[in-house]
């Protein structure tokens, strides 16, 4: 009486392994029909996984949802709108013009001799004079010089031909002793999110280096102000610089203005510098299958991979119960694409470390059938227990 009820478990057991291996052993998404056998029928498109379609679809930029920081506002962008550089046009130096407000000193070397002993001496005479708001200078020795707008050579120039019209020494030095007249204004945004939920971005502190930077003799690079102003690159956003100068607008990643490769961009008074900083929003990307714990992976500003997704701790791979040949990239809708990869072939798993991973994406593995014997075993080792029970009574 015990006996059938055991084998016919037994029986049903083994004819539900051998129709799931059959069901499972056909390739998961039917490759010569394209498409999901579902109740509501979804469009899948396959496509095989190689390193040409790995770099075209990584030349796709994924839209993202970003933050700008003390912006207040989301926005979905591109990469490439964010990180796509408009140079500023001044890559040599430039040099500095005299204005209004400037000082300048004037030191005459001139000859005097003693009253006791008449030997010549060598003296120093200086006076200092601002540059009024005509544009214009005053020294007893030179009389009225008109050079705003002048570079240092040539207002020296001027000073010297006053000089020797005036009947005077032309040894002279004429320096500017007070840059006063042009600046650079640099402006950063707020350090603290606003309405920061939802954004994936660790802010420093930025707002130390807003202000006022003079422009002196020395020309003043963009990369040099940007360091005064103690600006640092944070690897979890994007942060862009934007020049305003004489209405136009040069924007750039502060990542590309502190690249070596990049040449130097030079700032003339009136420029006005912006530093924007955009968090990016939390998307995920998703990996399962395979007998795999499901994984949920973050995207933000570091580039992840399908690497990730099959090689990580409790990956897809990592799980015996993983059929390598059938490993799927789910992406976008109506249709799905499905990119197909092989993992048992080592030369295409390479391709795995160059696709990167978007928004919603899913990697999928399918499931071996019974993927060893010991699993096998340890299935049916109940029922053989329970027959041997049943034979001995």
């Amino acid at each position: 009486m015990r006996v059938l009820p055991a084998l016919v478990v037994l029986g049903m057991f083994i004819a539900g392994c051998a129709q799931v291996s059959q069901v499972v052993d056909e390739p998961v998404f039917g490759a010569a029909e394209g498409k999901i056998e579902d109740a509501s029928p979804v469009e899948v498109e396959i496509t095989p996984l190689t390193n040409s379609v790995a770099a075209t679809l990584n030349a796709r930029e994924a839209r993202r949802r970003v933050l700008q920081v003390g912006g207040g506002r989301a926005a979905e962008v591109t990469a490439a709108t964010l990180l796509s550089v408009t140079p500023l046009p001044t890559l040599d130096p430039i040099p500095y013009r005299i204005g209004v407000g400037d000082t300048l000193s004037l030191a005459r070397f001139i000859t005097a001799r003693g009253f006791t002993d008449d030997i010549a001496r060598e003296q120093v005479v200086t006076s200092s004079s601002k540059v009024s708001a005509d544009g214009s200078i005053l020294f007893i020795e030179t009389g009225r010089i008109s050079i705003e707008g002048l570079t240092l050579a040539e207002a020296r120039e001027l000073a010297a031909n006053a000089l020797i019209r005036n009947g005077i020494d032309p040894r002279f030095q004429l320096e500017v002793s007070g840059f006063n007249s042009q600046s650079v204004a640099l402006i950063t945004e707020s350090a603290e999110p606003a309405g920061g939920a939802g954004v994936s971005v660790t802010v420093s502190e930025t707002t130390k280096g807003t202000g006022s930077y003079p422009i002196v003799e020395r020309p003043l690079s963009l990369r040099e102000l940007l360091v005064q102003a103690g600006l640092t690159l944070q690897s979890d956003s994007i942060q862009v610089v934007r020049v305003s100068r004489e209405g136009k607008v040069y924007a750039m990643p502060l990542a590309h203005v502190f690249d070596g490769a990049t040449p130097e961009y030079y700032l003339t008074g009136g420029d006005l510098v912006r530093i924007s900083t955009y968090g990016f929003a939390r998307d995920v990307a998703y990996a399962f299958g395979g007998g795999s714990q499901p994984l949920v992976m973050p995207i933000g500003a570091e580039r992840v991979h399908l690497a990730d997704a099959l090689f990580s701790e409790g990956g897809v791979l990592a799980s015996p119960a993983s059929r390598k040949r059938e490993i799927y990239l789910l992406r976008g809708r109506a249709p799905i694409r499905a990119y197909h990869l092989d993992a048992n072939d080592p030369a295409r798993v390479s391709v795995a470390t160059l696709l990167e991973l978007r928004p919603n994406d899913i990697v999928f593995a399918a499931t071996k059938p019974i993927y060893e014997a010991g699993t096998f075993l340890s299935l049916i080792n109940p029922f053989r227990a329970l027959l041997t029970g049943v034979t001995n009574q």
